[in-house]
């Protein structure tokens, strides 16, 4: 199984919205936008309720911007 990373970003308006950084362990070469984002879902990931409704897009990162992201460095 091989790793993949992702920053999931929710916008609300100019001055709101919130990065979710992902990781999705999986067997697939590649996931879709939509793929990722029911993993969110599933995995309860986002701050609110139906915030799966406003990302504005999904964008493959590496291992080092993700744990940038999650504050592992």
């Amino acid at each position: 199984m091989n790793a993949k990373f992702y920053d999931v970003h929710v916008f609300f308006n100019r001055k709101n919205g919130y990065s979710i950084p992902v990781k999705i362990e999986t067997e697939q070469s590649e996931l879709s936008d939509d793929d990722v984002i029911q993993y969110c879902v599933n995995n309860d990931l986002f701050s609110e309720n139906d915030d799966e409704l406003y990302v504005d897009y999904v964008t493959e990162i590496d291992e080092n911007e993700y744990r940038h992201m999650n504050g592992d460095e």
